[in-house]
């Protein structure tokens, strides 16, 4: 039986009382680096994030929390926004330029991930990570795959 969840419920205050060995093989999905895996100890952008959260939330529980990362990359895009409008800081031109983002890469995003959007789909990201759980930790599945 190969079981789905949407990657907000994979947050150990979500499915931590089910138990690791009955959610072994668990798939998700998701697009930003785990701040709390320890693949990413030494990247940059993970680093940096967590000086943030420090900073700002220490009491936050990492391990509970995974819509952080992606409010951190959302407020990251919005500063992008806001740079590329310089100063030009209208509806029109914030729209227009958010409304166009064409591959931007962000340091959270996963390898693979970027952000596009267009006039007609204001949705950013179309391209996603498989991940299982092995009983302790989600793991990275294959490569990035693209939704449209």
């Amino acid at each position: 039986l190969l079981l789905f969840i949407p990657y907000v419920a994979t947050a150990k205050s979500v499915i931590g009382p089910v138990g690791d060995e009955k959610l072994k093989g668990l798939m998700s999905t998701d697009s930003t680096k785990d701040p709390t895996n320890p693949v990413w100890a030494n990247d940059p952008a993970v680093k940096e994030y967590l000086a943030w959260i420090d900073k700002y939330v220490p009491e936050q529980d990492r391990e509970s929390d995974r819509s952080s990362p992606l409010g951190y990359v959302s407020a990251q895009a919005m500063v992008e926004v806001l740079k590329r409008a310089g100063n030009d800081l209208t509806r029109a031109n914030i729209m227009k330029i958010a409304a166009s983002m064409d591959g931007w890469v962000l340091p959270l995003l996963l390898p693979g991930v970027k952000l596009s959007t267009s006039a007609e789909n204001h949705f950013p990201i179309h391209t996603l990570q498989l991940k299982r759980y092995d009983g302790t930790r989600w793991q990275l599945v294959g490569k990035p795959i693209e939704a449209d």
